[in-house]
């Protein structure tokens, strides 16, 4: 999905998916994006456990705040993988079926969403724009009667 490669997007997507509660499913899918950069960079077995352990507490652990809906096999699998037994693709199906999740079930509101933020924005900003120009004509007016 092309929105999450741009921060300025990624972030106003995670402010739509705060207001319906269910910013997990982006914050899980960065937390996997820097993992990956982590493992690019060849870390020890140790580091790489201890950042899969993270992300399986914060994300995988059904009794965890940030827990994200995934089918049970995928929970599973991941709950019981020991801190030695990480990889760089340990988190693949999970990104792979949250980000589906995402795309089936909030990129669509998200536009339209967006798309009305925007019609109203340049509504306002319409309205705003009269307003300011009838206040300049009038000062414009006022100055020229100042100067007859």
């Amino acid at each position: 999905m092309s929105i999450l490669k741009m921060p300025k997007r990624r972030n106003h997507f995670m402010g739509f998916l705060k207001r319906q509660y269910a910013e997990e499913n982006l914050t899980f899918w960065i937390a996997v994006q820097r993992y990956k950069d982590i493992c690019s960079r060849n870390p020890s077995p140790e580091v790489l456990g201890q950042i899969g352990s993270q992300i399986v507490r914060k994300y995988i652990a059904q009794d965890s705040d940030s827990s994200i809906n995934i089918n049970q096999r995928q929970r599973e699998k991941l709950l019981g993988l020991k801190s030695t037994k990480f990889k760089p693709t340990s988190f693949r199906d999970v990104e792979e079926e949250v980000l589906s999740l995402m795309e089936t079930n909030f990129i669509n509101n998200f536009f339209e969403n967006e798309r009305n933020y925007n019609s109203e924005y340049t509504k306002e900003n319409k309205v705003k724009n009269k307003r300011k120009t009838s206040n300049n004509r009038m000062i414009q007016q006022l100055r020229e009667l100042d100067m007859a």
